[in-house]
Protein backbone atom coordinates (compact mmCIF):
# COMPACT_ATOMS: atom_id res chain seq x y z
CA UNK A 1 0.00 0.00 0.00
CA UNK A 2 1.41 3.37 -1.20
CA UNK A 3 1.46 6.13 1.06
CA UNK A 4 3.78 8.60 1.41
CA UNK A 5 4.97 8.72 4.75
CA UNK A 6 4.65 12.08 5.56
CA UNK A 7 0.55 11.61 5.10
CA UNK A 8 0.88 8.58 7.77
CA UNK A 9 2.48 10.64 9.85
CA UNK A 10 -0.36 12.57 10.08
CA UNK A 11 -2.49 10.12 10.70
CA UNK A 12 -0.71 8.99 13.40
CA UNK A 13 -0.86 12.44 14.95
CA UNK A 14 -4.76 12.76 14.21
CA UNK A 15 -5.65 9.46 15.30
CA UNK A 16 -3.37 9.91 18.83
CA UNK A 17 -5.21 13.28 19.11
CA UNK A 18 -8.54 12.05 18.71
CA UNK A 19 -8.76 14.00 15.27
CA UNK A 20 -8.80 11.65 12.58
CA UNK A 21 -11.96 11.03 10.00
CA UNK A 22 -13.19 7.39 9.76
CA UNK A 23 -12.22 7.17 6.81
CA UNK A 24 -8.40 8.25 8.06
CA UNK A 25 -8.74 5.83 10.44
CA UNK A 26 -9.98 2.97 7.49
CA UNK A 27 -6.70 4.18 6.22
CA UNK A 28 -4.41 4.14 8.69
CA UNK A 29 -5.32 0.70 10.03
CA UNK A 30 -5.16 -0.86 6.26
CA UNK A 31 -1.49 0.72 5.60
CA UNK A 32 -0.27 -1.29 8.92
CA UNK A 33 -2.03 -4.52 8.14
CA UNK A 34 -0.07 -4.41 4.70
CA UNK A 35 3.07 -2.82 6.31
CA UNK A 36 6.68 -5.35 5.16
CA UNK A 37 10.14 -4.06 4.47
CA UNK A 38 10.65 -0.28 4.80
CA UNK A 39 7.30 0.29 5.88
CA UNK A 40 7.16 -2.59 8.23
CA UNK A 41 9.91 -0.45 10.04
CA UNK A 42 8.01 3.20 9.71
CA UNK A 43 4.76 1.25 11.24
CA UNK A 44 6.85 0.02 14.22
CA UNK A 45 8.75 3.45 14.57
CA UNK A 46 4.90 4.99 15.01
CA UNK A 47 3.56 1.95 16.83
CA UNK A 48 6.77 3.46 19.46
CA UNK A 49 5.98 6.69 19.25
CA UNK A 50 8.92 7.30 17.62
CA UNK A 51 7.68 8.91 14.20
CA UNK A 52 10.19 12.04 13.25
CA UNK A 53 7.20 14.26 15.18
CA UNK A 54 8.12 12.48 18.47
CA UNK A 55 10.98 13.19 20.74
CA UNK A 56 13.57 10.35 20.95
CA UNK A 57 14.71 7.60 18.82
CA UNK A 58 14.75 4.39 20.96
CA UNK A 59 16.27 2.30 18.53
CA UNK A 60 14.75 -0.78 18.24
CA UNK A 61 16.49 -3.59 16.09
CA UNK A 62 14.67 -5.63 13.20
CA UNK A 63 12.87 -8.34 15.17
CA UNK A 64 11.51 -6.09 17.89
CA UNK A 65 10.11 -4.06 15.35
CA UNK A 66 8.99 -7.40 14.09
CA UNK A 67 7.52 -8.35 16.80
CA UNK A 68 5.62 -5.08 17.98
CA UNK A 69 4.20 -5.07 14.44
CA UNK A 70 2.93 -8.60 14.98
CA UNK A 71 1.81 -8.00 18.70
CA UNK A 72 -0.33 -5.10 17.24
CA UNK A 73 -1.83 -7.58 14.79
CA UNK A 74 -2.72 -10.45 17.27
CA UNK A 75 -4.56 -7.77 19.36
CA UNK A 76 -6.37 -6.74 15.92
CA UNK A 77 -7.31 -9.87 15.55
CA UNK A 78 -8.63 -10.25 19.40
CA UNK A 79 -5.70 -13.05 19.90
CA UNK A 80 -4.00 -13.54 22.84
CA UNK A 81 -0.43 -12.42 22.19
CA UNK A 82 2.32 -11.50 24.69
CA UNK A 83 5.75 -9.37 23.89
CA UNK A 84 8.85 -9.94 26.12
CA UNK A 85 10.92 -8.06 25.76
CA UNK A 86 14.03 -6.03 27.17
CA UNK A 87 13.54 -2.62 28.27
CA UNK A 88 13.15 0.40 25.60
CA UNK A 89 12.37 4.01 26.09
CA UNK A 90 9.42 4.50 24.06
CA UNK A 91 7.23 1.74 26.17
CA UNK A 92 4.82 4.01 27.24
CA UNK A 93 4.34 5.95 23.94
CA UNK A 94 3.91 2.34 22.47
CA UNK A 95 1.28 1.63 25.21
CA UNK A 96 -0.33 4.60 24.31
CA UNK A 97 -0.56 4.34 20.67
CA UNK A 98 -1.74 0.59 20.98
CA UNK A 99 -4.31 1.01 23.51
CA UNK A 100 -6.42 3.80 21.50
CA UNK A 101 -6.06 1.09 18.61
CA UNK A 102 -7.32 -1.65 20.18
CA UNK A 103 -9.90 0.17 22.28
CA UNK A 104 -12.61 -1.21 19.73
CA UNK A 105 -11.79 -4.70 20.08
CA UNK A 106 -10.78 -5.63 23.26
CA UNK A 107 -8.57 -4.10 26.57
CA UNK A 108 -5.04 -3.96 27.01
CA UNK A 109 -2.94 -4.68 30.42
CA UNK A 110 0.88 -4.56 31.01
CA UNK A 111 2.45 -5.60 34.28
CA UNK A 112 6.93 -5.11 34.58
CA UNK A 113 9.02 -7.61 36.63
CA UNK A 114 11.15 -6.05 38.09
CA UNK A 115 13.35 -9.01 38.75
CA UNK A 116 13.26 -10.06 35.19
CA UNK A 117 13.40 -7.05 33.23
CA UNK A 118 10.49 -7.98 30.69
CA UNK A 119 7.01 -6.53 29.96
CA UNK A 120 3.77 -7.88 29.10
CA UNK A 121 0.72 -6.60 27.23
CA UNK A 122 -1.83 -8.87 26.82
CA UNK A 123 -5.29 -9.06 25.34
CA UNK A 124 -8.98 -10.72 27.12
CA UNK A 125 -10.07 -13.97 26.38
CA UNK A 126 -12.90 -15.63 28.30
CA UNK A 127 -12.78 -18.65 30.62
CA UNK A 128 -14.97 -18.48 34.41
CA UNK A 129 -18.24 -17.75 35.66
CA UNK A 130 -17.63 -14.92 37.53
CA UNK A 131 -19.65 -11.93 35.95
CA UNK A 132 -18.53 -8.07 36.39
CA UNK A 133 -20.29 -6.36 38.44
CA UNK A 134 -23.35 -4.05 36.91
CA UNK A 135 -25.56 -1.07 38.00
CA UNK A 136 -27.71 -1.88 41.31
CA UNK A 137 -27.68 -0.79 45.25
CA UNK A 138 -29.74 -1.38 48.06
CA UNK A 139 -31.87 1.61 50.05
CA UNK A 140 -32.29 1.35 53.59
CA UNK A 141 -35.04 3.67 54.40
CA UNK A 142 -35.88 5.19 57.86
CA UNK A 143 -37.93 2.48 58.83
CA UNK A 144 -35.72 0.08 58.06
CA UNK A 145 -36.81 -1.28 55.47
CA UNK A 146 -34.30 -2.72 52.39
CA UNK A 147 -35.14 -1.99 48.79
CA UNK A 148 -33.07 -3.81 46.42
CA UNK A 149 -33.01 -1.20 43.19
CA UNK A 150 -31.17 -4.07 41.05
CA UNK A 151 -34.13 -5.21 39.52
CA UNK A 152 -36.71 -2.58 39.97
CA UNK A 153 -36.44 -0.63 36.60
CA UNK A 154 -38.35 2.47 36.28
CA UNK A 155 -40.43 1.16 39.66
CA UNK A 156 -41.57 5.30 39.67
CA UNK A 157 -42.21 6.41 43.24
CA UNK A 158 -40.89 3.56 46.04
CA UNK A 159 -41.50 4.98 49.28
CA UNK A 160 -43.03 8.71 50.77
CA UNK A 161 -41.30 9.80 54.16
CA UNK A 162 -42.25 13.06 55.53
CA UNK A 163 -43.69 13.95 52.55
CA UNK A 164 -40.92 13.45 50.21
CA UNK A 165 -41.36 11.01 47.18
CA UNK A 166 -38.57 8.49 46.68
CA UNK A 167 -38.35 7.99 42.80
CA UNK A 168 -36.67 5.87 40.63
CA UNK A 169 -36.69 6.37 37.32
CA UNK A 170 -33.94 4.84 34.85
CA UNK A 171 -32.30 3.11 37.15
CA UNK A 172 -31.04 6.12 39.17
CA UNK A 173 -33.45 7.44 42.22
CA UNK A 174 -34.25 10.90 43.00
CA UNK A 175 -36.13 12.70 45.48
CA UNK A 176 -39.11 14.99 44.97
CA UNK A 177 -40.86 17.15 48.23
CA UNK A 178 -39.51 19.57 50.63
CA UNK A 179 -35.51 20.45 50.52
CA UNK A 180 -35.70 21.60 53.91
CA UNK A 181 -37.41 20.01 56.79
CA UNK A 182 -38.39 21.72 60.13
CA UNK A 183 -39.11 18.28 61.79
CA UNK A 184 -37.42 14.92 63.28
CA UNK A 185 -34.91 14.50 60.13
CA UNK A 186 -35.10 11.52 58.36
CA UNK A 187 -32.55 9.13 56.50
CA UNK A 188 -31.70 7.29 54.41
CA UNK A 189 -28.64 4.93 53.63
CA UNK A 190 -27.49 3.91 50.12
CA UNK A 191 -25.16 0.85 49.84
CA UNK A 192 -23.32 -0.31 46.62
CA UNK A 193 -22.24 -3.68 47.82
CA UNK A 194 -19.29 -5.22 46.07
CA UNK A 195 -20.00 -5.64 41.85
CA UNK A 196 -22.44 -2.70 41.90
CA UNK A 197 -22.30 1.40 41.47
CA UNK A 198 -25.35 3.38 41.26
CA UNK A 199 -25.98 6.98 40.95
CA UNK A 200 -28.38 9.31 42.82
CA UNK A 201 -29.87 12.67 43.07
CA UNK A 202 -30.09 14.07 46.47
CA UNK A 203 -32.74 16.11 47.91
CA UNK A 204 -30.48 19.40 47.68
CA UNK A 205 -30.18 18.49 43.89
CA UNK A 206 -26.47 17.12 44.57
CA UNK A 207 -25.80 14.49 42.07
CA UNK A 208 -23.06 10.94 43.58
CA UNK A 209 -22.09 8.56 41.09
CA UNK A 210 -21.17 5.56 44.08
CA UNK A 211 -18.54 3.05 43.44
CA UNK A 212 -18.76 -0.57 44.58
CA UNK A 213 -17.98 -1.66 48.11
CA UNK A 214 -19.36 2.09 49.27
CA UNK A 215 -22.08 3.46 51.54
CA UNK A 216 -23.83 6.82 51.99
CA UNK A 217 -25.96 8.22 54.61
CA UNK A 218 -28.24 11.03 54.27
CA UNK A 219 -31.42 12.85 54.86
CA UNK A 220 -34.65 12.72 52.99
CA UNK A 221 -34.33 16.47 53.46
CA UNK A 222 -31.93 19.13 54.44
CA UNK A 223 -31.77 21.62 57.54
CA UNK A 224 -29.07 23.68 59.83
CA UNK A 225 -26.71 24.90 58.91
CA UNK A 226 -24.74 22.56 57.19
CA UNK A 227 -25.64 19.73 54.27
CA UNK A 228 -24.23 16.56 56.31
CA UNK A 229 -23.89 13.05 54.19
CA UNK A 230 -21.84 10.46 55.35
CA UNK A 231 -19.22 8.56 53.35
CA UNK A 232 -17.70 4.93 53.19
CA UNK A 233 -16.14 3.69 50.45
CA UNK A 234 -15.52 5.87 47.10
CA UNK A 235 -17.97 8.64 45.84
CA UNK A 236 -18.30 11.34 42.71
CA UNK A 237 -20.25 14.47 43.97
CA UNK A 238 -21.65 17.05 41.85
CA UNK A 239 -22.82 19.45 44.38
CA UNK A 240 -26.05 21.67 43.72
CA UNK A 241 -24.80 25.42 44.63
CA UNK A 242 -26.05 27.06 47.78
CA UNK A 243 -23.57 29.85 49.23
CA UNK A 244 -25.65 29.87 52.44
CA UNK A 245 -25.90 26.03 53.14
CA UNK A 246 -22.53 24.59 52.89
CA UNK A 247 -21.89 20.45 51.73
CA UNK A 248 -19.96 18.76 53.86
CA UNK A 249 -18.98 14.61 53.28
CA UNK A 250 -18.33 13.16 56.77
CA UNK A 251 -15.52 10.01 56.45
CA UNK A 252 -16.14 7.36 59.55
CA UNK A 253 -16.28 10.46 61.80
CA UNK A 254 -12.59 10.75 61.27
CA UNK A 255 -12.44 13.27 58.42
CA UNK A 256 -14.83 15.49 55.99
CA UNK A 257 -15.01 17.66 52.87
CA UNK A 258 -16.79 20.77 52.89
CA UNK A 259 -17.76 22.79 49.78
CA UNK A 260 -19.86 24.99 48.85
CA UNK A 261 -20.94 24.18 44.92
CA UNK A 262 -18.13 21.91 43.48
CA UNK A 263 -17.00 18.38 41.53
CA UNK A 264 -15.45 15.79 43.54
CA UNK A 265 -14.28 12.64 44.44
CA UNK A 266 -13.67 10.95 47.59
CA UNK A 267 -12.17 7.78 47.92
CA UNK A 268 -12.03 6.18 51.69
CA UNK A 269 -12.22 2.69 51.86
CA UNK A 270 -11.10 1.06 54.88
CA UNK A 271 -7.41 -0.39 55.05
CA UNK A 272 -6.79 2.32 52.46
CA UNK A 273 -5.30 5.73 52.02
CA UNK A 274 -8.13 8.32 51.96
CA UNK A 275 -8.01 10.37 49.24
CA UNK A 276 -9.56 13.56 47.64
CA UNK A 277 -9.67 14.75 44.39
CA UNK A 278 -10.97 18.05 43.05
CA UNK A 279 -11.89 18.48 39.53
CA UNK A 280 -14.24 21.68 39.86
CA UNK A 281 -14.60 24.51 42.41
CA UNK A 282 -13.01 24.65 45.82
CA UNK A 283 -12.96 22.39 48.72
CA UNK A 284 -11.95 21.79 52.25
CA UNK A 285 -10.41 18.96 53.62
CA UNK A 286 -10.39 18.44 56.98
CA UNK A 287 -8.25 16.01 59.22
CA UNK A 288 -9.06 14.63 62.72
CA UNK A 289 -12.05 15.69 62.05
CA UNK A 290 -15.14 14.74 64.90
CA UNK A 291 -18.58 15.51 63.90
CA UNK A 292 -20.39 15.47 67.17
CA UNK A 293 -18.19 18.78 68.25
CA UNK A 294 -16.87 19.77 64.47
CA UNK A 295 -13.44 19.86 65.94
CA UNK A 296 -11.12 20.07 63.56
CA UNK A 297 -7.09 19.39 64.45
CA UNK A 298 -5.60 19.25 60.25
CA UNK A 299 -7.47 21.57 57.17
CA UNK A 300 -6.46 22.32 53.82
CA UNK A 301 -8.19 24.14 51.05
CA UNK A 302 -7.66 22.11 47.41
CA UNK A 303 -8.05 23.97 44.07
CA UNK A 304 -8.37 22.06 40.54
CA UNK A 305 -6.82 18.64 39.88
CA UNK A 306 -5.11 18.23 43.59
CA UNK A 307 -5.96 15.67 45.31
CA UNK A 308 -5.44 15.27 49.58
CA UNK A 309 -4.23 12.27 50.97
CA UNK A 310 -5.36 11.41 54.61
CA UNK A 311 -3.93 8.65 56.66
CA UNK A 312 -6.60 6.06 57.67
CA UNK A 313 -7.70 5.39 60.83
CA UNK A 314 -6.15 1.89 60.44
CA UNK A 315 -2.61 3.40 60.25
CA UNK A 316 0.03 2.84 62.81
CA UNK A 317 -0.36 5.93 65.21
CA UNK A 318 3.08 7.11 64.39
CA UNK A 319 2.92 8.06 61.27
CA UNK A 320 2.57 11.51 60.08
CA UNK A 321 -0.92 12.76 60.29
CA UNK A 322 -0.63 15.89 58.24
CA UNK A 323 -2.78 16.28 55.27
CA UNK A 324 -0.63 15.78 51.93
CA UNK A 325 -1.56 17.83 48.39
CA UNK A 326 -0.67 16.28 45.07
CA UNK A 327 -0.98 18.50 42.10
CA UNK A 328 -1.94 18.28 38.59
CA UNK A 329 -3.23 14.64 39.21
CA UNK A 330 -4.72 12.80 36.48
CA UNK A 331 -7.96 12.61 37.01
CA UNK A 332 -8.81 10.60 34.13
CA UNK A 333 -7.48 7.94 36.25
CA UNK A 334 -9.24 9.24 39.16
CA UNK A 335 -12.50 8.99 37.78
CA UNK A 336 -12.04 6.10 35.48
CA UNK A 337 -14.35 3.76 37.71
CA UNK A 338 -17.10 6.36 37.11
CA UNK A 339 -16.50 5.98 33.01
CA UNK A 340 -16.94 2.17 32.85
CA UNK A 341 -13.33 1.54 33.03
CA UNK A 342 -10.57 0.54 35.47
CA UNK A 343 -6.96 2.40 34.84
CA UNK A 344 -4.39 0.80 36.91
CA UNK A 345 -1.28 3.00 35.91
CA UNK A 346 0.98 3.41 38.56
CA UNK A 347 -0.63 1.10 40.76
CA UNK A 348 1.16 -2.17 42.60
CA UNK A 349 -0.66 -5.48 42.20
CA UNK A 350 -2.06 -4.95 45.58
CA UNK A 351 -3.71 -1.80 44.32
CA UNK A 352 -4.87 -3.09 41.44
CA UNK A 353 -6.16 -6.07 42.97
CA UNK A 354 -8.54 -4.17 45.62
CA UNK A 355 -10.41 -2.60 42.87
CA UNK A 356 -11.02 -5.97 41.31
CA UNK A 357 -12.05 -7.83 44.24
CA UNK A 358 -14.94 -4.95 44.95
CA UNK A 359 -15.99 -5.22 41.14
CA UNK A 360 -16.07 -8.97 40.31
CA UNK A 361 -16.96 -9.50 44.42
CA UNK A 362 -13.98 -11.79 44.21
CA UNK A 363 -11.54 -12.88 47.93
CA UNK A 364 -7.81 -12.28 46.77
CA UNK A 365 -5.32 -14.15 48.75
CA UNK A 366 -1.48 -14.05 48.34
CA UNK A 367 0.11 -17.36 49.30
CA UNK A 368 3.49 -16.55 49.27
CA UNK A 369 3.41 -12.61 50.12
CA UNK A 370 2.23 -9.85 47.81
CA UNK A 371 4.37 -9.84 44.79
CA UNK A 372 6.52 -6.58 43.89
CA UNK A 373 5.15 -5.89 40.39
CA UNK A 374 4.15 -2.38 39.32
CA UNK A 375 0.60 -2.55 37.11
CA UNK A 376 -0.24 -0.23 34.15
CA UNK A 377 -2.76 -0.04 31.53
CA UNK A 378 -6.54 0.09 30.83
CA UNK A 379 -9.44 -2.04 30.71
CA UNK A 380 -12.98 -1.79 30.80
CA UNK A 381 -15.38 -2.96 33.60
CA UNK A 382 -17.07 -4.97 31.37
CA UNK A 383 -14.30 -7.30 30.93
CA UNK A 384 -15.43 -11.12 31.78
CA UNK A 385 -13.98 -12.90 34.74
CA UNK A 386 -12.49 -14.81 32.04
CA UNK A 387 -11.40 -12.30 30.21
CA UNK A 388 -9.75 -11.32 33.60
CA UNK A 389 -7.67 -14.32 34.52
CA UNK A 390 -6.53 -14.85 31.24
CA UNK A 391 -4.69 -11.43 31.12
CA UNK A 392 -2.86 -12.34 34.54
CA UNK A 393 -2.33 -15.77 33.01
CA UNK A 394 -0.79 -14.09 29.52
CA UNK A 395 0.91 -11.81 32.25
CA UNK A 396 2.77 -14.34 34.02
CA UNK A 397 0.87 -14.17 37.15
CA UNK A 398 0.48 -17.31 38.48
CA UNK A 399 -2.42 -18.27 40.33
CA UNK A 400 -4.97 -20.48 41.27
CA UNK A 401 -8.89 -20.11 41.38
CA UNK A 402 -10.80 -21.57 44.72
CA UNK A 403 -14.01 -22.39 45.84
CA UNK A 404 -15.94 -19.73 47.05
CA UNK A 405 -14.53 -16.99 44.73
CA UNK A 406 -11.68 -17.13 45.79
CA UNK A 407 -8.22 -15.93 43.64
CA UNK A 408 -5.22 -17.27 45.09
CA UNK A 409 -2.03 -15.75 44.15
CA UNK A 410 1.13 -17.79 44.05
CA UNK A 411 4.12 -15.28 43.10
Amino acid sequence: MQIPKEQIEQLWHKYLHNEATPAEVSTLLAYIDAAEGEQLDFVAEGLAGETPASKGFVGMDATQKAELVQQWQAMRMQQPAVVRQGNFAGWRKWAAAAALLVMASGAYLWMKRQHAGSQQVVTAAVKENIQPGQQGAILILADGRKVVLDSLGNAGVIATENGTKVLLENGKLSYNGANTTTGAMLFNTMQTPRGRQFQLTLPDGTRVWMNSGSQLRYPTAFAGRERLVELTGEAYFEVAQDAHIPFKVSIAGKAAVEVLGTAFNVSAYANELWRTTLLQGSVRVLDNYHAQTATVQNSVVLKPMQQAVVTAEYMPANLNKSITVYSNVNTDKILAWKNGLFNFDGLSLQEAMQQLERWYDIEVVYENGIPEIPFGGEISRNVSFDGLLKMLTEADLKFRVEQGRKLVIIK
